[in-house]
């Protein structure tokens, strides 16, 4: 089975835990919003709890913002993309555990229009010869 949703705004690169001045640690708001928001778009898209292997593609589009004329292309600024992919991994934490991906596709995007960020979640079916 397979499921795809899309979460609107820009993808988020989880943060690193940060530690408090009285010595709590505790994760960035921003990141726990966004975590939050992944949730909620799953949620809208109906992913069920799922118990087998997954494969996961993450698709983040982002808008240039320059006046260049840019269809679409690959984004190697800004934040890192296995950040962004853990950001979304870690918002679908009520479908799955992380643990159950087994191919995972991160790729970063710039070009006009909207900022948003595809995933699609396909179960492992045994007479799948495309796992490689």
């Amino acid at each position: 089975m397979r499921y795809t949703f899309t979460i609107p705004g820009p993808c988020v690169a989880k943060e690193r835990p940060r530690v408090g001045k009285y010595g709590n640690v505790y994760t960035p708001s921003a990141t726990k919003a966004y975590e939050k928001k992944v949730s909620q778009m799953a949620l809208l898209a109906k992913v069920p709890e799922l118990s087998g292997p997954l494969r996961v593609r993450i698709v983040a589009h982002f808008t240039d913002k320059s006046k260049k004329p840019v269809a679409v292309a690959p984004m190697i600024t800004g934040a890192d993309v296995d950040n962004m992919a853990k950001a979304v991994l870690d918002g679908l934490k009520g479908c799955f555990n992380d643990r159950q991906v087994y191919r995972l596709e991160a790729t970063k995007l710039i070009g006009k229009g909207q900022d948003f960020t595809d995933v699609e979640i396909e179960e492992y079916e045994r007479d799948d010869d495309s796992v490689l």
